[in-house]
């Protein structure tokens, strides 16, 4: 709403017109025996009296995560609890990021870490506290070094030095040059790595802070990875690496936390492990039973699935090389466990990420519009008193009042009318972000469903050879399926992937003009062999001026469903047609006709209603059942239509639609179209 108008509509705008014809002396002796007390009109941020033990509870989080996890999430959560209760913003605001850190360590609820993370700059935001906002950034840069994404862990860490720097606390600048050190080392630029590492070390020793103990272990780590791409394997850096870690467990155990000493274990039982696969020594020293199984212990203790993951693929390693292949083999699965739960979890995480920024930029609007509404209420408070004081003068007003009130009731009548049509959008929104967020848990629900299967075999068939139960004869039997297994699930995987980047840029980026017949001979010269396989024949009867404005990834991606799908269908001596025209005034129309073995009604319903499923192909071909339903919702956000044609037994014809600005005349698509 127009602010002028809002304000000439309200009683305290006629009181300032009104009060402008009087007297300058009535004024004044108004105001001075009302004495208004116009201090208390600022608003100010309720601080609880239980403030300091709120901070105290913040401090037992942080200071216990990496040696008692649970205690520090149970404490987390109780004193989110609290400072609700006390409406206490502030130390909400530290526990918000406790409590992100506390999932984040936990590894599987990466969602529920970046959640509290992305409550807690809000708050920082808002209440303008810089080291809360420093900490909020650079956790960020935790979540997303856990799901894989160093380049945009290392964005968010850069955007946090600044601020750790600025922060009185020596400290944090010692944090956030460790975890750029960390962030290098994780991107292998090693020269990086080691310059924050030993700078957050040195200036640590100058400063007489406590060094961290990652600190050291990530120092360990450089000195390994500079080992491992050294000329000389036997060189020096491998003993830097073995004193690092040493350093570390020597410290007392009030000094270290579990995590940096299982890591220490960990590093030096590799270092072993190494040196004995490349022959620098002859047989694995005794001392590295001991540290695998302080490793394994201290993991378990730590309750952190990724470092337990780590653990236990290393330490599968050390006991297959052993011989105790029956103890391998078991820690391999508790990797291969871990590891799948972890992988879903950074997934889901990765397809929702983008979803949290939108959520948090929302919670920002809401939080500034309640303040807003509070600093309203509060002004409409003291404009009440005045003008229950100053009644006398309001009948002097009422003509003034009147004359406005016309104009306001117009104005209003007019934004009533805009808000209607806003709802109306906003409901047509929402409908769309429902739909959306149905077809993205029905993928995901396939995916979880169907790339389980394939890998389960490939998994049990690495067992088989490992354990030598098959000959190699019958391992090359089932090369082919084999291969057929991964060739599906990389397309979906691929597919799946750029649905999810689509959904966070817009199908509407990288528009290009195209030329669909060159592009549809490159992906029949693509599919060609896989055709020549079956007999089939591959034929395009697009026009080759026929052109298009459209994002070409998404292009080839339907095609190549579509074409593959008509593949998977047909038998020897089948045909199969790609054609195309401009029939249809502002659209152009493509189609893929073939002669298979065609679909029945219940499958065509089931495309109708976007619901996935796979149907074995002609040789028994398996699918994963995504390719339709990602290509019914690319269509659609490109404004487009989507139709299938068929009778079983008697072949498929599926069409689809691309809007264009100023259509061309054409040709018709087909005889039987």
């Amino acid at each position: 709403m127009n602010p002028e108008y809002f304000h000439k509509s309200q009683p305290q705008y006629f009181l300032r017109k009104s009060l402008r014809k009087l007297p300058l002396w009535v004024l004044l002796s108004s105001l001075f025996f009302l004495q208004l007390p116009i201090s208390s009109a600022q608003n100010q941020e309720p601080q609880s009296q239980d403030h300091e033990m709120l901070l105290q509870l913040v401090d037992t989080v942080f200071n216990s995560l990496y040696n008692d996890s649970g205690t520090a999430l149970s404490t987390g959560l109780r004193a989110e609890s609290l400072a609700k209760q006390s409406n206490d913003s502030v130390a909400l605001g530290w526990i918000y990021s406790a409590l992100g850190v506390c999932y984040w360590y936990y590894g599987k609820q990466l969602d529920s870490s970046l959640y509290y993370t992305n409550l807690s700059e809000v708050i920082a935001d808002r209440m303008e506290i810089d080291d809360l906002k420093a900490r909020s950034i650079g956790f960020k840069g935790l979540v997303y070094q856990r799901v894989g994404d160093y380049q945009r862990t290392l964005e968010y860490w850069r955007q946090a030095k600044p601020l750790y720097y600025a922060l009185p606390d020596p400290n944090r600048t010692v944090v956030i040059d460790n975890n750029l050190g960390k962030g290098f080392l994780d991107l292998g630029e090693l020269d990086s790595s080691a310059y924050y590492s030993f700078k957050a070390l040195n200036f640590a020793t100058q400063m007489g802070l406590d060094t961290l103990p990652i600190t050291l272990v990530n120092i360990a780590d450089l000195y390994f990875e500079k080992g491992k791409q050294s000329s000389h394997p036997n060189s020096t850096t491998f003993q830097e690496a073995r004193k690092w870690a040493g350093v570390i467990l020597s410290w007392p155990g009030a000094k270290r936390d579990l995590r940096s000493s299982c890591l220490a274990h960990r590093l030096l039982l590799r270092i072993c492990l190494w040196e004995y696969e490349h022959h620098i020594i002859s047989e694995i020293p005794p001392k590295c039973g001991l540290h695998a199984q302080q490793a394994l212990e201290i993991a378990q203790q730590s309750e952190n699935a990724k470092l337990l993951a780590e653990v236990s693929r290393t330490l599968a390693n050390y006991h297959d090389l052993m011989g105790n292949h029956e103890t391998g083999y078991k820690l391999l699965k508790t990797y291969t466990r871990l590891q799948d739960s972890l992988q879903n979890a950074t997934f889901i995480t990765r397809l929702n990420i983008q979803n949290y920024e939108r959520e948090r930029r929302e919670s920002e609007k809401e939080i500034n519009h309640l303040h807003q509404t509070n600093k309203l209420r509060l002004t409409s408070i003291i404009v009440l008193v005045v003008a229950l004081i100053l009644a006398s003068l309001l009948a002097w007003s009422f003509y003034q009042r009147e004359r406005f009130k016309n104009r306001a009731n117009n104005v209003l009548k007019k934004k009533n009318e805009q808000i209607i049509q806003q709802a109306e959008t906003l409901s047509q929104t929402a409908n769309q972000l429902r739909e959306s967020n149905y077809i993205r848990e029905r993928l995901v629900a396939l995916l979880a469903h169907d790339l389980r299967s394939p890998m389960a075999n490939l998994g049990e068939l690495l067992s088989m050879v490992q354990e030598k139960s098959i000959s190699p004869e019958k391992f090359r039997d089932l090369l082919p399926a084999l291969s057929d297994s991964f060739d599906y699930t990389s397309q979906m995987i691929n597919s799946l992937l750029f649905w999810a980047e689509q959904q966070r840029k817009g199908i509407g980026e990288n528009k290009q003009t195209i030329s669909i017949a060159r592009q549809v001979d490159q992906k029949i010269a693509h599919l060609s062999s896989r055709a020549a396989e079956k007999g089939v024949t591959l034929i395009n009867q697009v026009p080759e001026d026929l052109t298009v404005t459209a994002n070409p990834n998404v292009i080839d991606i339907i095609f190549n469903n579509l074409i593959g799908n008509a593949i998977k269908f047909c038998k020897k001596q089948d045909e199969i047609i790609v054609s195309g025209c401009t029939e249809t005034p502002g659209e152009v129309i493509l189609g893929v006709r073939d002669s298979g073995m065609g679909i029945s009604q219940e499958n065509l319903q089931k495309i109708i209603q976007q619901e996935g499923f796979s149907t074995p192909g002609t040789r028994n071909e398996k699918g994963v059942g995504l390719g339709l339903t990602l290509c019914q919702e690319f269509i659609a956000q490109m404004g487009g239509r989507f139709w299938v044609k068929s009778k079983l037994g008697a072949g498929s014809q599926v069409y689809f639609s691309i809007p264009i600005a100023d259509p061309p005349q054409g040709s018709d698509i087909g005889e039987n179209a």
